[in-house]
């Protein structure tokens, strides 16, 4: 649902009140292995801080997924982002790279297979409410939403 307001400026003024209310962080990190950590970091003090401290293992996991993936895949400098609206967690990074994330087919038999890598799709796909991505003309946006209630 979305409100409706009766002039242009009744509707930017209602808009700057729900940013002030709106809980949000955003990082640039670069592409190196240890950004997974200061994103675990910084997302569990964000999910302290916001009073959801039942979702922050499923939220640290996702996230080092998230990342993990940028710096592998598209090994560009990425924003991180973490918003909570509603009883929703939003997570997203947004690298420069247009190849958008795929998520493996299963082995026929004996999946789950005895692999090192191929698996955190899957991971945050069982974790959350939804992911996805959205190729643009600069990279793209990979997302993930958690329920918080």
């Amino acid at each position: 649902q979305l409100p409706v307001y009766p002039s242009r400026s009744v509707a930017v003024v209602a808009a700057l009140d729900g940013q002030a209310a709106m809980k949000r962080i955003r990082v640039r990190l670069s592409a190196e292995p240890r950004s997974a950590g200061t994103a675990r970091r910084l997302i569990a003090e964000a999910c302290e801080t916001w009073g959801l401290v039942d979702l922050a293992d499923a939220a640290l996991l996702v996230v080092s997924e998230l990342v993990s993936n940028a710096v592998v895949h598209a090994g560009t400098d990425f924003d991180l982002t973490a918003t909570v609206r509603g009883a929703y967690l939003h997570l997203s990074v947004r690298d420069h790279c247009q190849v958008p994330p795929l998520m493996p087919a299963p082995a026929r038999a004996g999946w789950p297979a005895l692999t090192t890598s191929g698996r955190g799709l899957y991971l945050v796909d069982s974790c959350t409410a939804g992911w996805g991505a959205m190729v643009a003309d600069d990279g793209k946006v990979v997302w993930a939403t958690l329920r918080t209630g």
